[in-house]
């Protein structure tokens, strides 16, 4: 009875860490001799909110914010005793993914009057932050994107190389795919139609593209936490709000004429 119980709270686990809604920020703080500096406060500001998020490197002068929403722009404050404080903006957290700020720190006594800023550095092929073979859309990107009929997620992800027809990917049936909106699954699940997703068959969708913050088409994903899926993983994230007001106007209509 004991073991039936471990399995049922280990698959419990499994599936509570599915799907993936937040991002992280790591990276390193060093001197401007090579020096590694442990206990550097690191603060993470989220532009739009004004969201603050900490983090404070280690021995080795890493330092890991977990669990940041998904996109930004970003600014991050690095300051430590007796070194000249550095800020760096306009940084950007994909979905699923971690990005990189590796920041160097100039001591006090030496330093200008101007701010030192040290640009993000860009993860490589083989960076840790890389989780396989997939594809990452931010807002601006969603808006720029050409989309002729539905506004609908398929109309952007058709666009990726490994899509096919009707939003099938790698050449399996598209009911094996996983689309999920801020965790929450959006698939076919009664499998009419040849539509994965809720709504589909109806010729709507579950959700607008302008509601749509971050984007994330998986393929072959490394991430563990990404699974439940044949095809393709479609995971995204909705917008939140800002401390400035706006908003955006959509309306879809299909009158008893139209043969399509």
């Amino acid at each position: 009875m004991k073991k039936l119980t471990f399995i049922f709270i280990f698959f419990l686990s499994i599936v509570g860490y599915s799907q993936v809604t937040s991002s992280s920020i790591t990276g390193f703080v060093k001197s401007n001799s090579g020096e590694k500096l442990p206990g550097v406060t690191v603060q993470a500001i989220h532009t739009p909110t004004g969201t603050k998020y900490y983090g404070e490197t280690d021995g080795a002068g890493g330092y890991s914010i977990p669990s940041v929403r998904p996109g930004g722009p970003y600014t991050v404050k690095v300051s430590y005793v007796g070194y000249k404080s550095s800020e760096i903006t306009e940084i950007n957290a994909s979905l699923g993914n971690a990005v990189t700020v590796n920041v160097t720190l100039t001591e006090a006594m030496n330093a200008l009057k101007e701010v030192v800023v040290t640009k993000t550095s860009s993860s490589g092929l083989f960076s840790r932050g890389k989780t396989g073979a997939s594809q990452q859309y931010s807002n601006r990107q969603l808006n720029a994107v050409p989309v002729l009929g539905s506004r609908s997620v398929n109309s952007i992800t058709k666009y990726n190389p490994n899509a096919g027809s009707n939003g099938s990917f790698g050449g399996q049936d598209p009911r094996y795919n996983n689309f999920t909106i801020d965790g929450s699954v959006f698939n076919n699940g009664f499998g009419l139609g040849g539509d994965a997703q809720a709504g589909g068959r109806t010729g709507s969708t579950a959700i607008s593209l302008d509601a749509i913050d971050q984007l994330q088409i998986n393929i072959a994903p490394f991430d563990v936490r990404q699974s439940g899926f044949t095809g393709s993983g479609i995971n995204a994230v909705t917008r939140s709000g800002t401390n400035e007001i706006e908003g955006s106007v959509y309306q879809t209509q299909r009158d008893n004429s139209s043969t399509y």
